[in-house]
């Protein structure tokens, strides 16, 4: 039996100039807005070709590139749609990331493959999949047209859906960092935009880490996300390490304070 011809394509051409709608979205959401955005577009090139589900298991597959937090890269994905540049409607229907410029490039891209999968209903108005398309609504379009096929891609795809959705503990979390040369909780997460909005000072956030850390260093819980569980830790004050007074400033409890000597000894 022939091998099936890979969906995904190798190759992707990049503006120069981004249009207004990118543009401004960048202005909105900064160069982690640009990070997100394009790997987005990576991840549709490469395996379906067309469009991704939009979901938690897109926002970790884009987490492992970037190394956003999934909060920050679930509203950049959401501002993306909000402005434009994948299709609301596409999205609204069958929460989906696809824009007419993506098909359009991809199926130029795919003209010399043996087949095309094509669902119907996924399709922009106006984008044309080929001559010889056969579009059967609601089920896959077959484009028949020449051959080539790689093997490359097919071993990113198995790399890229390795760790998704698997509890691990926290010492190997931090052991995956370490591999991976990046900090347990680097510079740019959310809980530090949480932190400061909450009224949270860094050296608090420090001493809820090392308690975290304390506990969970020996523990046997296992959780996907180790930094987004750190910062349910902070949002809900786990530990009551601190309370606002009433004039909403954050000191430290008791605890807190206790916290503090214990770690202060340890360092």
């Amino acid at each position: 039996m022939a091998r099936p011809t890979k969906q995904g394509i190798d190759y992707f051409p990049l503006d120069v100039q981004f249009d207004e709608k990118v543009e401004l979205f960048i202005a909105e959401t900064g160069a982690e807005g640009l990070g997100v955005l394009v790997t987005v577009w990576q991840l549709i090139y490469q395996n379906k070709g067309y469009y991704i589900d939009n979901g938690s298991d897109l926002y970790l597959l884009i987490r492992r590139r970037v190394m956003s937090d999934l909060v920050t890269i679930e509203t950049v994905v959401n501002s993306a749609i909000e402005r434009g540049i994948f299709d609301k409607i596409k999205h609204r229907e069958h929460k989906i990331l696809t824009s007419k410029a993506i098909q359009n490039r991809y199926f130029i891209g795919a003209k010399k493959k043996k087949i095309v999968n094509v669902d119907e209903n996924y399709i922009c108005n106006g984008v044309s999949v080929g001559g010889n398309a056969s579009k059967v609504s609601g089920n896959a379009t077959k484009v028949e047209v020449e051959v080539e096929v790689e093997v490359e891609v097919e071993v990113e795809k198995k790399a890229i859906k390795k760790p998704a959705n698997k509890k691990i503990l926290f010492k190997e979390f931090l052991a995956r960092c370490k591999e991976l040369e990046e900090k347990p909780i680097p510079e740019n997460d959310g809980v530090f935009t949480l932190a400061e909005k909450s009224g949270v000072s860094v050296d608090m956030l420090r001493i809820c880490w090392l308690e975290f850390a304390d506990k969970y260093s020996t523990s046997t819980k296992k959780y996907i996300n180790w930094r987004l569980t750190f910062q349910n830790c902070i949002r809900d004050n786990w530990y009551e390490l601190w309370y606002a007074d009433h004039d909403g400033k954050i000191n430290l409890t008791s605890k807190g304070r206790l916290a503090v000597n214990r770690q202060t000894k340890n360092d």
